[in-house]
């Protein structure tokens, strides 16, 4: 990862550069073979569980543990809750309208002030 991002740096700083372009998305090549593969790797030991469950001595349980982390690895990642803004009372908000409230307070705090330096800039 860190050959991608340093590769990614480098574009960023001469854009037009061919050899640093090229470089780039080797880097991004190489980091989604080796993604691909430490995929294929896990799926690979949680079959090699679910089968020395079945066949082997660890029994059914260990099978149907390996299972349901194999069903929940392959399902997409969840999001994170959206972060709960505190209120100027202290408590947290608790729905989407009073994040928004908190929100607007803020940015129109901001936007005020720098209304009021524009004008007295201009006067």
């Amino acid at each position: 990862m860190n050959l991608r991002n340093n590769a990614f740096d480098a574009y960023h700083i001469r854009p037009r550069s061919k050899s640093r372009r090229f470089a780039l998305q080797i880097a991004r090549g190489t980091l989604q073979c080796a993604i691909r593969k430490a995929k294929s790797d896990w799926i690979f030991k949680q079959l090699g569980r679910v089968n020395d469950g079945i066949c082997g001595a660890s029994g059914s349980k260990a099978a149907w543990s390996a299972i349901k982390t194999f069903q929940k690895g392959l399902g997409p990642s969840k999001r994170p809750p959206p972060a709960r803004m505190e209120l100027p009372d202290g408590t947290f908000a608790s729905s989407a309208e009073e994040n928004a409230e908190v929100f607007a307070k803020h940015f129109g705090k901001l936007y005020i002030i720098v209304h009021m330096v524009n004008q007295s800039e201009s006067i």
